[in-house]
Parts: C-alpha cells; structure tokens; sequence
C-alpha cells in the first residue's frame, strides 16, 4: 500500500509513514499512487490501435472470370463447350413433355368429341321415337351436335398436331427415343381427329340440307 499524504510505500502493518510522519488510516489505504502524469509508452500504444483500426482496409479486387467462362456461385468455372453440353442435357430430359401434352390433350379431346355426340344422339332419338320432339326439331339437335363435335375434334386436331410435330423435332436434335414415341403417337391422334372432323363436317352438311 501506498501513503495519502507523499505517496512512498508501506509496509503492509505500518502504522505512520516513515518518510513523511502521516498517520495512516484504514479507510485512506489505496493500492496506487494518483499521479496526473500519462504513462507515455500505454499512451503511444493506444494511439497505435486507434490507428490500426481506423485505417481503411484495401478493396480486395474479385477475380473475373476468363472471356467464354460461366462463373457460377460456388466459383466453378466452366467452358462453352461444358455449358452447351448441360443445355443438351437438360434438353433431352425435357424433350418429351411436348409430345405427351399433345398425346393426352388429343387423345382426352377426342373422345370427349365422340363420347358427347354419342350421348347427344342417343338421347334426341329417344324424344324422338317417344314422339316428344318432331322430326324438325330432331334434325335441328343433331346438327348443333355435329356443330360442337367439329370445334372439338378441330381442337384435338390443332393441339396434337402443333405438339406431335414440336415432340419429334426436339426428339431429332436430341436423339430421345421417348420424345419421339409420345411426338408420334400425339401427330397420329391428330390426324384421327382431322378425318372424323372432316366426315362429320359432310354428315352436317346433308342434315343441314334437310332442314
């Protein structure tokens, strides 16, 4: 411990200041000497760090990738050729979804045409045979029923043909046996619907002529 009065050092049980005379308290017991002189060297070193951390880091320059290389986010760079190579890939994959739209699309509108008109006629012959529509009006129902089955199978025609033909080819740039099956079987739909649309387009006619 440390005197109050001149600040020379104590023995740990002394009960004066042997250099001064001051009598020495309990309460006035402190560990250090309160000088106002600044310690020069703690003073330097924390001008030091204020220094240190006010300094400006220096920008780090990111790598650019070379003319023709893809960078992705990993940092991996591939070349033209890689990245052609994972587009073909990825194309022959997805070759085949415009020819199974089409197949199902065209196959579904198809018989939906068929189906509604069998359905149509069966129920206009039994008001017909049971006397509760007359001939006229019986003729005027199968030629608004030939009418619908025309825009639907012209549908089923449009959509198969469209996307058996984008199917087969995609499937010839990409050698995809699948993709070419489900193109083929969507164009073959396609021409199904063209001809039944075109022998119920002349069967309206003559029932057309007839009313």
């Amino acid at each position: 411990m440390y005197c109050k009065n001149c600040g020379n050092i104590l023995a740990s049980n002394a009960n004066f200041c042997h250099v001064c005379g001051a009598k020495v308290e309990i309460d006035d017991i402190f560990d250090a000497p309160k000088t106002e002189e600044k310690n020069e060297e703690v003073e330097a070193f924390k001008e030091e760090l204020k220094d240190y951390y006010n300094q400006e880091e220096p920008k780090k320059e990111e790598p650019k990738p070379e003319p023709g290389f893809y960078q992705d986010f990993y940092g991996y760079k591939s070349s033209p050729e890689e990245q052609q190579a994972y587009r073909d890939k990825a194309m022959k994959k997805r070759a085949f979804i415009p020819g199974l739209i089409g197949t199902i699309g065209c196959g579904f509108l198809l018989m939906d045409s068929i189906m509604t008109y069998l359905v149509n006629i069966f129920y206009y012959n039994q008001l017909y045979n049971s006397g509760v529509d007359s001939s006229q009006t019986y003729l005027e129902n199968c030629y608004n029923a030939l009418t619908s089955s025309i825009v639907t199978l012209a549908l089923a025609t449009i959509l198969g043909g469209v996307l058996g033909t984008i199917g087969l080819v995609t499937a010839s740039k990409v050698n995809n046996k699948k993709a070419r099956i489900f193109g083929a079987i969507a164009v073959a739909l396609a021409c199904i619907a063209l001809a039944l649309a075109v022998l119920v387009f002349v069967y309206r006619v003559e029932v057309g002529n007839h009313i």
